[in-house]
């Protein structure tokens, strides 16, 4: 998303949230979470926010309306698949959904999940699974990780 786009999305918070105290800092706080995502993304989810509440929506409310793509329930359903191939049989990651591929790495991969208990495989992975969409909807493209903020006001 570029800052004009950028722009346009928080110019409508602001008209649908009139008495919301919208400072530069907060506005540079947004940016710098949301500068990376796609703006159709963005700016459907900032409309979908001002549907659900009278109040100025959070940075997690945003995300959350994003799209979380992918239940904790599938993450699991994904994960005990992974599991259940026998040992010396191969899958491909790119089979996966992202969310899950990224909690199979944090979790140590297939090997170390297969050995923990049931209760310890849903409790670690539901530690990570909200981090893990985050990063899957907040993903920043290798050619745009410039850290300059553009002038909002």
């Amino acid at each position: 998303m570029n800052p004009g786009q950028f722009k346009e999305s928080m110019s409508t918070l602001s008209a649908c949230y009139p008495a919301a105290d919208i400072g530069k800092e907060t506005l540079e706080i947004y940016w710098i979470k949301f500068r990376n995502t796609d703006y159709g993304k963005f700016k459907k989810a900032c409309n979908k926010a001002i549907e659900q509440s009278d109040y100025f929506p959070s940075i997690h409310r945003i995300i959350e309306n994003m799209g979380n793509n992918i239940s904790f329930g599938e993450v699991m359903d994904g994960l005990y698949k992974v599991i259940a191939i026998p040992v010396g049989k191969s899958f491909s990651k790119r089979d996966l959904n992202p969310i899950i591929v990224n909690i199979l790495d944090e979790l140590g991969g297939k090997q170390r999940i297969s050995m923990l208990s049931d209760e310890k495989l849903q409790k670690q992975a539901r530690m990570k699974y909200k981090y893990a969409v985050e990063d899957e909807i907040l993903r920043i493209p290798e050619r745009e990780k410039s850290v300059e903020l553009p002038r909002l006001m």
